[in-house]
């Protein structure tokens, strides 16, 4: 892998000031297993392999300006390119997304209590997909979708008083238009589906309403508060709304989130802020079962957009801000993740749940002006789904196969992540400039422990391959002038 960022500023005076940002990175993954000998030569002669490449490169220009002692106007304007590749036995993709994204916000200083922003949101995508996946006979049909238009067009308001020093208040509301989506989107701010009346009347997007509160009610503890409805287009992009793969008449994916917290700021340099939150999600794209198959033989949409999801959970931050020598924080997240099984009536764990998360951060500045840090991360590993039994069935005359039998869905788990890194840094100082150097070792608890990434088993799922990232090494050098 490799990264770079490069960023200037440009003070103008009366004008205001510019910024323009360059960043981008690349990340290539290439796995082994000697034992696997499965899928198609057609998608790879290597069948005991697979890879993937991730290369993305962003621009992004920047300019606030003070038009007068109460108005100010800010403007971003964002160019990415994202392009990536997936190559194994079992299949074979390609995409290649440009995105553009402009946000404009006018804000007005009504008085030393009051000020409105006002602002937009426009981000306009266009994606080429190409992709390979053999079939049932193992025979490989490719395809691919040119041209994908993507686009998310939204205006906001929000509003940020403050009645007395202690208490500040923030509603907003924002409309999200989305051009590719084809439904009756909602005429009020939907914070659950609503029954007692049609709430889907409008366009082909969501209205959002959102409120924020905070209260110093003893100096240095502050309570807060946050409430507020989110909307976004169906995932995968793309994907989910095209009549080959998914479903055109789908609509937005709707959330509503609930958060209430308290701030402490124990010291001058040592703050805690912990958080409760619930966030509800309805209408997400979800395959259909065997239970909604029509046996008219009509084409039929592979996806439905009843999916059910919910999320709460607990969130706690120490931190330590930058001293003389030391900085670090301490992080910890306590969540469960679920999804509504329609045909067993019931929740169930979400296969990205993680119970636990910690990282642990400290960084240290040394003479000479050198600096050493670590961060230690553990987080739960991710439910799956265990094979209890395996089936052998005889496909032609002395060719066989194995099929597996499944227990519960994700009723069972891979084992715990945990990740130690440890970066080096030295500055050098000039009269006009300042060059500095990094050491990044990644992963050195590889040594002592190999944290699972992903598990794959043989053709017969009488064992499995655990694969687990290895230590990696960077380098990397900043010049400031």
């Amino acid at each position: 892998y490799w990264d770079y960022l490069c960023r200037t500023d440009i003070a103008t005076g009366k004008t205001g000031d510019f910024f323009v940002t360059l960043f981008g990175s690349r990340d290539s993954v290439s796995v082994i297993f000697p034992e696997m000998r499965l899928g198609s030569d057609e998608l790879s002669e290597q069948t005991d392999r697979m890879g993937w490449n991730t290369t993305f490169h962003m621009g992004i220009l920047g300019w606030d300006w003070d038009i007068g002692d109460r108005w100010k106007n800010t403007f971003r304007y964002q160019l990415m390119n994202i392009s990536a590749d997936f190559g194994s036995p079992f299949g074979r993709n390609t995409q290649d997304i440009w995105v553009d994204h402009i946000r404009e916000q006018l804000s007005f200083e009504l008085n030393r209590h009051m000020k409105i922003n006002l602002g937009a949101d426009v981000q306009w995508s266009l994606a080429d997909l190409t992709y390979a996946f053999p079939d049932a006979f193992n025979r490989v049909d490719p395809g691919e979708m040119k041209d994908w238009r993507f686009g998310d067009i939204a205006g906001y308001l929000n509003v940020e008083w403050k009645p007395v020093e202690q208490v500040q208040i923030i509603p907003g509301i924002r409309y999200d238009y989305y051009p590719e989506l084809d439904y009756r989107g909602g005429v009020l701010p939907s914070f659950w589906e609503y029954r007692s009346f049609d709430n889907n009347r409008g366009k082909s997007g969501e209205p959002s309403a959102r409120l924020t509160a905070r209260y110093e009610f003893i100096k240095r503890h502050t309570a807060k508060i946050a409430v507020g409805t989110y909307n976004q287009t169906p995932e995968p992009m793309g994907e989910v709304i095209t009549s080959e793969w998914g479903n055109p008449k789908l609509g937005a994916t709707k959330a509503a989130h609930y958060v209430a917290g308290y701030e402490w700021q124990a010291t001058d340099l040592i703050s805690v802020d912990a958080q409760t939150y619930f966030n509800r999600q309805w209408a997400i794209p979800v395959h259909i079962g065997e239970e909604d198959f029509d046996i008219s033989g009509e084409p039929q949409p592979l996806y439905k957009g009843n999916g059910l999801g919910r999320m709460y959970g607990f969130e706690l931050l120490v931190r330590h801000q930058q001293g003389d020598r030391f900085f670090g924080w301490l992080a910890y997240t306590l969540s469960r993740s679920e999804r509504y099984n329609r045909s067993e009536g019931e929740w169930e764990l979400y296969g990205s749940d993680q119970t636990h998360h910690v990282q642990l951060l400290g960084s240290w500045r040394l003479p000479k002006n050198w600096e050493a840090g670590f961060r230690l991360r553990y987080v739960t590993g991710n439910p799956t789904t265990p094979v209890i039994d395996v089936i052998e069935v005889e496909n032609y005359p002395g060719s066989y196969s194995f099929r597996p039998v499944y227990g519960k869905r994700n009723s069972s788990r891979v084992d715990p992540f945990v990740q130690l890194d440890i970066r080096v840094d030295k500055k050098l100082v000039f009269d006009k400039w300042i060059l500095s150097f990094f050491w990044d070792l990644q992963n050195i608890s590889y040594f002592f422990y190999k944290s699972p990434e992903f598990e794959i088993y043989n053709y017969d799922y009488t064992d499995k391959t655990v694969f687990s990232n290895f230590p990696m090494f960077a380098i990397g050098i900043k010049a400031e002038f």
